[in-house]
């Protein structure tokens, strides 16, 4: 008697198991395309341009844009086509590699010592295949940056910020 409730109750977890392992596996693997994932930051860079204090604070006139891998700690820059998307005539936008940090000063431009921010998209989390958080940053010095997550949702084959979340200031 114990051994058949063994193997049924065996038997019972298995099947739960496995009627709920495909669903798991679908939420947990959510991907979209490298497109989607460009497409996605770029509407956070936009974000950051138009809805952040930083971004119109006095004295900056260029934004440096860069991306980082959290799991590898490398900064890349984002594709060329897409630094001059985000250069629509209102913001001055320049791949992240163009600004250096002076410990007297903050953020410049290489070559110019003009003022510059430093706008940062790092992490992207699916959620669903229409959904996902990317983490970012704006920094203009040591004491002069914040962390930030965004919501975004793929709505009309648009990625759009639903949602800000501050994280940290400095």
């Amino acid at each position: 008697m114990f051994s058949i409730l063994t193997l049924r109750s065996y038997f019972v977890i298995t099947l739960a198991l496995f009627l709920a392992l495909p669903p798991l596996l679908l939420i947990a693997g959510k991907a979209g395309t490298p497109e989607d994932v460009l497409a996605a930051r770029e509407a956070v860079v936009r974000y950051q341009l138009t809805s952040s204090e930083f971004a119109s604070a006095d004295g900056v006139d260029t934004f440096c844009v860069e991306f980082i891998d959290t799991s590898a700690e490398t900064k890349s820059d984002p594709p060329q086509e897409l630094i001059q998307r985000l250069n629509d005539g209102r913001h001055k936008v320049r791949k992240g590699s163009d600004c250096d940090y002076n410990r007297g000063y903050g953020v410049v431009v290489k070559g110019s010592n003009s003022p510059g921010l430093v706008l940062s998209v790092e992490g992207v989390t699916w959620k669903t295949d229409t959904s996902m958080a990317i983490t970012g940053r704006y920094f203009r010095g040591a004491e002069n940056g914040s962390g930030h997550v965004y919501q975004l949702e793929k709505r009309g084959g648009k990625w759009l910020v639903i949602e800000e979340r501050l994280t940290w200031v400095s």
